[in-house]
């Protein structure tokens, strides 16, 4: 693979223009942007210094300068867009969620597998620092009976949507609401620091049209309760945390783990993670792909990380099952 590999954004949206000048500063060159229309994906290439511009997904696939994509686009189109690129020996980084039901997930695997590509999902708790340092505090803490992981955002987009305006990220038909946006997160740190849990127990408050405006779930461990909220109609103004017999471990984002700090019981405490920029935490886990792209040492090995995507879709189901009033 070329030291600079040729990258392709498939999206015009602000996370695509985030995961942009962190991809530029892990070593790629953003080459070519696709677009449905010509007039949004010229804005965007000149914007960002792409030479390339598509309308159309086969030809982009198709272009043999391009070595990889960044898919940033509605959820319901991940599948079968990340499928092309893979079918044409691209490797591909998929926005979370990666796809929305695990047996695609395994098909994404068979595939890069297949053409000899890789295909990972851009989680960024996974992939950031902060991770191994957080695991490393867990037993400082004694033993942990509960946690409360909560990821809570109001949506820049809510106020249009109580206006009647369609708003993708509160539309089932785009696999879309606040599991797959934001759920994903807390979930996945669940995950991360603990494991598969015994058993899942879940509820979600729905909205008209059938997306979910706020869920929670409690995943039960045979020494553990560990407790997952979200909402895109509400801001949350207190930390995650994690409770032990010895002290307790606060996060104030479980997407990004940032500000994350110990208080002992005996009154002493200790930062781990401080607050980064979006770029240095998306440097991340774009610095991950190309290690599994180039060659190097990413901070989680490959196997390691589809794992992760898989293991978190598969609870992420299981708390749709559960709850059962989910559209998709």
């Amino acid at each position: 693979m070329k030291k600079h590999p040729d990258l392709l954004t498939v999206g015009t949206s602000w996370i695509c223009e985030s995961f942009l000048e962190s991809a530029a500063a892990a070593g790629f060159t953003h080459s070519a942007v696709y677009s449905r229309t010509q007039e949004r994906a010229r804005a965007f290439a000149e914007k960002h210094g792409a030479k390339k511009i598509f309308t159309s997904l086969d030809d982009a696939a198709a272009c043999p300068e391009i070595d990889c994509v960044y898919i940033a686009s509605p959820n319901v189109f991940h599948f079968e867009q990340a499928k092309l690129f893979l079918a044409h020996k691209k490797h591909v980084i998929v926005e979370k969620p990666i796809c929305t039901y695990p047996p695609q997930i395994e098909e994404l695997y068979r595939l890069a597998d297949e053409n000899g590509v890789t295909v990972c999902e851009a989680l960024m708790p996974q992939h950031v620092p902060a991770l191994a340092a957080l695991r490393e505090a867990l037993p400082t803490i004694g033993r942990i009976r509960s946690a409360e992981l909560d990821y809570s955002q109001l949506s820049s987009k809510y106020a249009g949507y109580l206006r009647g305006e369609r708003q993708n990220i509160f539309d089932p038909a785009m696999q879309a609401g606040c599991l797959q946006d934001l759920g994903v997160y807390a979930v996945a740190v669940a995950w991360l620091l603990f494991g598969t849990p015994a058993e899942v127990k879940a509820s979600a408050v729905m909205l008209p049209e059938g997306a979910d405006a706020a869920f929670s779930a409690i995943f039960g461990y045979p020494d553990k309760t560990v407790t997952i909220s979200s909402s895109k109609t509400a801001q949350t103004r207190v930390p995650s945390q994690i409770l032990g017999d010895r002290g307790v471990i606060l996060i104030d984002s479980v997407s990004q783990l940032t500000g994350i700090k110990v208080l002992y019981n005996d009154g002493t405490s200790r930062g781990i993670a401080g607050v980064p920029t979006r770029f240095e935490v998306m440097r991340a886990e774009a610095e991950d792909f190309y290690a599994y792209i180039n060659g190097g040492a990413p901070r989680i090995p490959y196997a390691e990380a589809r794992e992760t995507s898989l293991r978190v879709s598969r609870l992420m189901e299981k708390i749709r099952r559960d709850a059962g009033n989910y559209a998709f």
